[in-house]
């Protein structure tokens, strides 16, 4: 009976961060008719981002924080003066990410203040 509770223990313990890993995470960032990708890797480092500009009006960041099983995403306007945060969203990694067919956690539009420029994006999860 020990030996099976630290076995059960042991395997506790891995479980999270095993799975965790085995997660991929696409987005796709598109404005003006252009698309931008970016593969989005577990980190633990919270002020690791992955980034793209979209064109020359947005900015795409996107976090997947592998201890917590979650990603993060963010997109700024671009404008003169210095960014401006126009979404920040948060989305959890669940088990039931890696049932088939991919996750896509929904496309998002995203307005800019200058005469009402449209962003879009959408993140999807599958397992390897």
């Amino acid at each position: 009976m020990r030996t099976f509770l630290h076995l059960a223990f042991t395997l506790f313990c891995i479980a999270p961060g095993a799975y965790a890993t085995s997660i991929r995470v696409t987005c796709e960032a598109e404005y003006g008719g252009r698309t931008e990708r970016i593969n989005v890797l577990p980190s633990s480092d919270v002020f690791l981002f992955h980034s793209v500009d979209v064109g020359t009006r947005f900015r795409f960041l996107a976090q997947h924080l592998e201890p917590q099983s979650k990603l993060k995403t963010f997109v700024y306007e671009l404008r003169e003066r210095s960014p401006t945060l126009i979404h920040a969203g948060e989305y959890q990694l669940t088990p039931n990410i890696c049932a088939s067919p991919p996750s896509d956690f929904g496309l998002n539009k995203l307005y800019s203040s200058d005469l009402e420029r449209e962003m879009f994006f959408r993140c999807i999860a599958d397992c390897e």
